[in-house]
C-alpha cells in the first residue's frame, strides 16, 4: 500500500476512535433537558478535533518535494585532503556532499607544504565538471605556526566558501545566501620581521610504560632551525633519544638501553622553475647500526620535470650527488674496519601526480660506493590510491630494498638478546612490505547529514 494512503488511514482511525469513545459518554438516559446541551458539545469538539489534526499528507508531502528538490538543484561537490568532513558539512550547507568524483559538479583538491616560518600553506583547487567544465581555481590559504586547530579550520573553511560562489551563483541555491561585508577600520601597518626568517623550535617529550615484570622510560630532545626564501632555503634538525628497558622472568633480569643522536642540514637554491642545487649534512649515533660516529657531506643537484609551481598537482624530481662519509664503529666490522672514509655516488627519481582519479607516488633511489661498486643499495617505493569506476578505488603501498651495503655489520657472532632485543643488524640482501585493499561505495549519491552523537 502507498505511504500516502496508508498515512490518511491511520490518521482516520485516530479521528474515529476519539469520536467514538466521545458520543458513548453521551448518555441520552439523562433527562431531555440535557440533550441538546450534550449534542452541542459534541458539535463543538468535532469542530475543534478538525481544526487541531495532523499535518496532512499533502502537506508533508509537499515539504519533503521541496526539500527534494533544492538538493536535486544545489551544487554537488567531492573534496579531498583538508579537515574533517563532519566539519565541513556542518559549516557550509547550501551544496551537495557526493561519494564519488565522477558525481560531482566541481571536484575540489587540498593540498599543504611547510612555510618557512613553520607554518602551512594550502592550496585549495576548484575544477568544474558536467555544466562547470572549464571553470577552473586555485585559492591559497595560510595556516601560521601559532594557530591553534579551531583557528585553522576556521579560517580554512572561510576561503572554501569563498571559491565556491563563483558555482553556487549559477544555482537556485544563491537566492538563500546572504553576504555581509565588514571593512577593516585599522591601519594597515608594516610588519617589521625582527627574527629575519628564521624560526626556531625547542621539544621535549617522555614516556613510562609499567607492568609487573616489564618497564620502559623514554625521554628525547628535538630541536630545529630553519630559514626560507624564495630562492633560498635552510633548514636543521637535532634530536637525541634514550630508551631503557628492563625484563624480569623468573630470576633473570635482562636490561636493555639505547641512545641514538642525530643531526642533519639542508642549505638549497632556486636555480630558476626547474633547478636547484644543494648539499645535506649528517651526524648520526646508534649503537643498533654499529655506529659510533657518522659524518656525511652531500652536495647535490635536482631538476625537476615540471615546474615548481605545479607542486600541489604534479612533481617529478631528479637528484644526484655525491656523498662524502667518514665512519667510527663501536666494535670491528665484518671488513676488519673500526673506522673508515668512504665516498660514493647516489641519484633518485619521483613521480607524483594527484587528481580526482586518484593518487601515485613511485620513488626510486640507489646508491654505490665509489671504492667498491659491488656495495651498493636499490629501493622502490610505490604508493597509490586509484579510483577505478564509481565508488569503487583500490590502494596498495610496496617498499622494496635489494641491500650489499651493510658495511657497518658487527664481526663475530651475536649473542641470543642482541638478535631477539634486536639490538644490532642482521644481515639481509633484500627486504620488502606490501599492503593492499580496496573500497567499494555504493547506495545514495548525497552525504550531506552530520549526527554527532557517539562520536568525538
Amino acid at each position: 500500500m502507498p505511504k500516502e494512503t496508508t498515512m490518511t488511514l491511520h490518521k482516520k482511525s485516530i479521528k474515529n476512535i476519539i469520536l467514538l469513545n466521545f458520543f458513548q459518554r453521551l448518555s441520552f438516559r439523562n433527562n431531555p433537558g440535557k440533550v441538546f446541551h450534550k449534542v452541542n458539545c459534541a458539535v463543538w469538539f468535532l469542530v475543534l478535533l478538525l481544526s487541531v489534526q495532523l499535518p496532512s499528507p499533502c502537506q508533508e508531502q509537499m515539504k519533503d518535494k521541496t526539500e527534494e528538490d533544492v538538493q536535486k538543484k544545489a551544487l554537488k561537490v567531492f573534496v579531498e585532503g583538508g579537515i574533517s568532513r563532519d566539519y565541513m558539512k556542518r559549516e557550509i550547507r547550501f551544496i551537495n556532499y557526493v561519494r564519488d568524483p565522477r558525481m560531482a559538479d566541481v571536484y575540489i583538491l587540498i593540498t599543504g607544504q611547510s612555510t618557512g616560518s613553520g607554518g602551512t600553506e594550502y592550496l585549495i583547487s576548484y575544477q568544474g565538471q558536467n555544466n562547470y567544465k572549464g571553470i577552473d581555481d586555485t585559492l591559497k590559504f595560510i595556516r601560521n605556526r601559532t594557530d591553534t586547530y579551531e583557528i585553522y579550520r576556521r579560517g580554512l573553511i572561510k576561503v572554501i566558501k569563498q571559491g565556491l560562489m563563483r558555482y553556487v551563483a549559477t544555482t537556485p541555491t544563491i537566492s538563500e545566501i546572504s553576504f555581509l561585508y565588514k571593512p577593516s577600520e585599522r591601519k594597515i601597518i608594516p610588519e617589521i620581521d625582527k627574527w629575519k626568517k628564521w624560526v626556531f623550535s625547542i621539544g621535549f617529550d617522555a614516556e613510562i610504560d609499567v607492568e609487573e615484570s616489564e618497564k620502559g622510560y623514554d625521554f628525547g630532545i628535538r630541536l630545529s632551525a630553519s630559514k626560507i626564501t624564495e630562492k633560498w632555503k635552510f633548514t636543521s634538525y637535532f634530536s637525541f633519544d634514550y630508551d631503557e628497558n628492563r625484563y624480569e622472568y623468573e630470576e633473570n633480569t635482562i636490561k636493555d638501553i639505547r641512545r641514538r643522536l642525530r643531526a642533519r642540514s639542508m642549505l638549497a637554491r632556486k636555480m630558476g622553475e626547474h633547478w636547484a642545487i644543494g648539499v645535506n649534512g649528517n651526524i648520526n649515533k646508534d649503537v643498533r647500526y654499529n655506529n659510533k660516529l657518522s659524518v656525511e657531506l652531500s652536495p647535490t643537484i635536482e631538476y625537476n620535470l615540471y615546474p615548481y609551481s605545479e607542486f600541489s598537482r604534479r612533481q617529478f624530481p631528479i637528484r644526484i650527488g655525491i656523498s662524502l662519509n667518514h665512519n667510527d664503529y663501536y666494535e670491528e666490522t665484518i671488513y676488519n674496519k673500526t673506522s673508515e672514509f668512504l665516498s660514493k655516488m647516489y641519484m633518485s627519481a619521483a613521480n607524483v601526480i594527484r587528481g580526482k582519479w586518484g593518487n601515485v607516488i613511485n620513488v626510486i633511489s640507489g646508491s654505490f660506493y665509489i671504492q667498491d661498486f659491488s656495495k651498493n643499495n636499490f629501493e622502490w617505493v610505490n604508493i597509490f590510491d586509484f579510483r577505478l569506476f564509481k565508488g569503487f578505488s583500490i590502494n596498495a603501498l610496496t617498499v622494496v630494498n635489494l641491500i650489499h651495503n651493510q658495511i657497518y655489520l658487527k664481526k663475530g657472532d651475536l649473542t641470543v638478546e642482541e638478535v631477539l632485543l634486536k639490538r644490532t643488524r642482521l644481515e639481509t640482501r633484500y627486504s620488502y612490505f606490501i599492503s593492499f585493499g580496496f573500497r567499494y561505495s555504493f547506495g545514495s549519491k548525497y552525504q550531506n547529514i552530520v549526527n554527532p552523537r557517539f562520536g568525538y
